[in-house]
């Protein structure tokens, strides 16, 4: 792993607690994501989980990123790719975490061939669902309230 690597892997696992949601509208805790990827076939424990978000893995195996990426529900390309694009605002970052998500792609190609005035009504359909209690996995701003618990 290049220098840096493993406060890379940290930072973006970080981010991923930070933003992605489970099923009860809060945050993973590390137990919870070692569980989740042991369920889809990845051993890992809660404390390399807490190893790896702090940075003191320095080596860790592609398995166990894969893993960690399946817990979340994320590409494993969400590791490796350039840093960069988070810094200009994370939409690039967002779309690299959504990218891996089935649902998310089903969506993009169903409406492509939509006018402007539909995608409009789509965006509208999607701000209304944001408002409704249990339905936002993702929170697009980390210091945002979550709207599930509403």
């Amino acid at each position: 792993m290049e220098p840096g690597g493993a406060q890379a892997i940290a930072r973006r696992l970080e981010r991923l607690f930070a933003t992605v949601r489970g099923p009860a509208g809060r945050p993973f805790t590390d137990e919870e994501v070692a569980a989740r990827a042991t369920a889809a076939g990845y051993d890992i424990s809660r404390a390399y989980v807490q190893q790896l978000r702090r940075g003191k893995r320095t080596n860790p195996t592609v398995r166990a990123l894969q893993g960690v990426a399946a817990a979340f529900e994320v590409p494993l390309s969400y590791f490796f790719t350039p840093e960069e694009p988070a810094r200009r605002g994370g939409e690039e970052e967002a779309l690299a975490l959504l990218a891996g998500d089935e649902a998310v792609r089903e969506i993009a190609l169903r409406s492509s061939h939509l006018t402007p005035e539909g995608m409009r009504a789509i965006a509208s359909v999607l701000e209304n669902l944001e408002q409704l209690p249990g339905l936002v996995r993702y929170s697009a701003d980390p210091d945002q309230e979550d709207k599930s618990e509403r």
